[in-house]
């Protein structure tokens, strides 16, 4: 394809790429230089070797690529240069080539001097043209470059990697700390997430068991967006005196930052025109900060450390990953805590406030939940205690086996920091491990009130029916069915076993089979622990 003159009037001094019908194949491309009015008429001047450097930054390493310069005239009656005019010929500004064009053959006229040049890069100046001679030391041929640059992200092979050379997960201090992960705790207010996570922070830092076992003495970050450095260090102290430990002992491990200060984290940040980034200057420093130095970092709460709206799923997704990145890049644990919606659900991982896209990229989520009444009379806590005990909930594990709830109970302890050694100074909140003393079924008992709950109306056999037979013998017992539902299906199998009830089958309104349950013959229970298949099992459960 020719390059073709053009002739037009331009008065702006940007520099544009302009595209053209004919240039629609994308074989060449034109790029407009715009020159003031002083045009050099000889030798070497500022504008020509802004006009040399501008064609060298338009250049191509690969040869047989060129600029053809077009000029563009103040009136569409002036002269236009033809492609034969020496300061036209394509080795003037090709890339590495400094040389100054010399004046062209109109320069001498002050009317008509162009106020622009037009560059057009050509695929190549090979093959017979008008173009005039090539310039010697061009560069030598070689394959025309990928315009798209190189691939941003290309497939890569499994790498089946054997044995050792798999890296196992690292698990710091159980599920919730896991190397390279970001974990979640969600939890509603008064029910003690600060205090947990900064006695879980003690205690990886003193290398001390509390509720996991930390693998070695760990070194924590707390970063804690709402408490001023003074309350934060008040709950440390309280947290390391309720585990015996001299909290002194933490400085090497333990850190601590408040989001009060001037220096607060914000991972987030708007463009120019408004839309969501993340802050990878920020995250690159954070990275700096941690990796080698920190083993585990506790955002507390993770809405400090953004400025996204909740309910937004993209921009809480970019913050939830670039935790992701710091954890990955850093080399560390990552906990994020957040707060519960209203009314969620307690053994729902959606339960948290927002967006469900933080929760669907930690890779665990436990929920914190105080105590129901059925929970406190199956342990026997009195009702005005049970505000007191809070269950952790694991709501989501990705990378384990979900485990049972744990709990803790909620306490306080004076510090004794007042200026009076005889004053017991601020008091402050902790938490402690609580185990629910269960007793051991009592197998007449449970017989018996199960024997009890045959006039009861609901008596189906299978527990996906809500009138299961087991929900009217947890009534009796005065248990939750579902939270035992393994010790009431043990307790109905061993009644099944010895004659006590048995099953028949009473169509249901649809006309279908339907297995019920209704008291048997005779009966003789026998003594616990005479035979094999009486005595309670693993958990409570009866062997049968």
């Amino acid at each position: 394809m020719e390059p073709q003159s053009s002739v037009g009037m331009r008065g702006s001094t940007k520099l544009t790429t302009r595209s053209r019908s004919r240039m629609a194949s994308g074989l060449c491309e034109v790029r407009r230089v715009e020159r003031d009015r002083s045009w050099p008429v000889a030798g070497r001047s500022r504008n020509a070797a802004i006009g040399a450097r501008q064609g060298a930054r338009f250049g191509s390493a690969s040869a047989g690529e060129g600029f053809l310069p077009r000029t563009i005239s103040p009136r569409p009656s002036c002269q236009t240069a033809s492609l034969g005019d020496p300061a036209l010929q394509p080795g003037v500004l090709e890339p590495g080539n400094n040389a100054v064009p010399p004046a062209p053959s109109w320069a001498a006229s002050s009317s008509s001097y162009p106020r622009a040049i037009e560059i057009m890069r050509t695929p190549t100046l090979s093959g017979p043209s008008n173009a005039g001679p090539a310039v010697p030391g061009a560069n030598p041929a070689s394959p025309p470059p990928n315009p798209a640059g190189p691939a941003f992200l290309a497939p890569q092979p499994y790498r089946a990697l054997k044995g050792a050379k798999l890296r196992m997960r690292e698990f710091l201090f159980g599920p919730a700390y896991q190397k390279h992960q970001v974990a979640l705790t969600v939890a509603g207010g008064g029910t003690g997430k600060t205090s947990l996570c900064i006695a879980e922070a003690v205690a990886m830092a003193a290398g001390k068991r509390f509720l996991a076992e930390p693998v070695r003495p760990l070194r924590v970050w707390i970063y804690n967006g709402e408490e001023p450095l003074d309350e934060i260090d008040r709950r440390v102290r309280a947290a390391a005196m309720a585990q015996g430990l001299d909290h002194e002992q933490l400085r090497e491990r333990l850190f601590v930052n408040s989001g009060r200060s001037r220096n607060r984290v914000d991972l987030s940040r708007h463009s120019k025109d408004k839309r969501v980034e993340v802050n990878d200057p920020l995250i690159t420093s954070l990275v700096e900060s941690i990796r080698g130095k920190i083993d585990v970092v506790i955002v507390d709460p993770f809405i400090s450390t953004h400025s996204i709206p909740e309910n937004d799923n993209t921009g809480i997704d970019l913050m939830a990953k670039a935790w992701g990145r710091i954890a990955e890049e850093g080399e560390c644990a990552v906990h994020l805590v957040h707060h519960a919606s209203k009314g969620g659900a307690a053994d729902s991982a959606d339960a948290s406030r927002g967006a469900s896209a933080l929760a669907a990229a930690a890779r665990y989520v436990r929920n914190l939940a105080q105590m129901t009444e059925k929970e406190a009379k199956a342990f026997g806590i009195r009702e005005d205690e049970l505000r007191r005990h809070v269950g952790i909930r694991v709501t989501k594990q990705n990378n384990s086996a979900i485990s049972g709830t744990e709990w803790f109970k909620l306490g306080s302890i004076a510090i004794g920091n007042d200026p009076d050694p005889a004053a017991p100074g601020d008091v402050v909140g902790i938490v402690e491990p609580f185990e629910p003393q269960i007793e051991e079924p009592d197998l007449p008992a449970m017989v018996g009130a199960a024997l009890d709950a045959l006039s009861d109306p609901r008596n189906i056999y299978n527990f996906g029916s809500p009138n299961w037979f087991g929900y009217a013998i947890a009534e009796q017992l005065g248990i939750d069915g579902k939270a035992h539902r393994d010790l009431i299906e043990s307790l109905i199998e061993f009644m099944l076993k010895y004659g006590a009830i048995e099953t028949y089958n009473n169509p249901g309104k649809n006309g279908r089979p339907r297995d019920c349950v209704r008291g048997g013959g005779g009966y003789a229970m026998p003594a616990v622990g005479s035979a094999p298949g009486t005595a309670p099992g693993p958990g409570g459960a009866l062997d049968g």
